[in-house]
Order: C-alpha cells, then sequence, then structure tokens
C-alpha cells in the first residue's frame, strides 16, 4: 500500500510544478508585453514614423 501513496504524492508533485510553469511561463509573456510597450527608462515609447 505505500507505493500507492508515493504515487498519489508524487502526482500531486507534478501537478504542482505543472501549475508553477504555467504561472511562470503567463508572467514571462506579461512581461515582455510591459517591456515592449516601454523602453529603457520606462517610459512610454514613442513610434517615429519611418520616413
Amino acid at each position: 500500500m505505500g507505493t500507492d501513496r508515493l504515487f498519489e504524492l508524487l502526482g500531486k508533485l507534478a501537478l504542482a510544478v505543472l501549475n508553477v510553469a504555467k504561472a511562470y511561463i503567463e508572467y514571462r509573456k506579461a512581461k515582455l508585453r510591459f517591456l515592449s510597450k516601454t523602453n529603457e527608462n520606462g517610459a512610454a515609447r514613442q513610434d517615429k514614423p519611418r520616413t
């Protein structure tokens, strides 16, 4: 019966790791989206029209 408990715990651990990975990916996406809207100073980027 000990192995059943072990597999149950491993399954829960795997799910927790997946959730953390998903959250981290979402965080990175949001951070990239924010950084692309701002320049290094954090000021809104003024897109200059190409001439």
